[in-house]
């Protein structure tokens, strides 16, 4: 398997708040023609009651 990119993250969560930035940073055959790549996240959870069944995932998300 190649690799083709570094991930850097960053975030910070309060109650139903969430707010996170990342960094893609290209490291293939592609990294001359990219500078890499800059995500924001700002993430609110209403208050609600779970009616579903959650599944798990085999890779879960990062939790601030």
């Amino acid at each position: 398997m190649q690799s083709d990119a570094i991930i850097f993250l960053i975030g910070y969560k309060v109650e139903y708040f969430s707010i996170g930035y990342s960094y893609d940073f290209t490291i293939s055959s592609l990294a001359g023609n990219t500078a890499g790549a800059h995500e924001i996240s700002i993430i609110y959870l209403f208050n609600q009651e779970h009616k579903y069944k959650v599944k798990k995932m085999i890779v879960p998300c990062p939790k601030f």
